[in-house]
């Protein structure tokens, strides 16, 4: 397991953060995101929605007529 130290600073002191730090903030803010678009874009490729899926789709949701 990783463990990360981020530390915190005063009101004007400066902190150096340390390269697995920042490099965690990096990840966090641009792979994991990236890998999770993709996964998600995958899956909906697998979901088609065209003419006869919308009509089919309508007529299953549409209320039952009395008549």
């Amino acid at each position: 397991m990783v463990r990360l130290q981020i530390l915190a600073s005063d009101a004007g002191a400066r902190v150096t953060q340390s390269p697995a730090a920042l490099g965690a903030v990096r990840y966090g803010f641009t792979l994991i995101p990236a890998a999770l678009m993709i996964v998600a874009i995958l899956l909906q490729r697998q979901y088609t929605l065209d003419r006869t899926a919308m009509v089919s789709a309508a007529a299953a949701s549409a209320p039952p007529r009395s008549g």
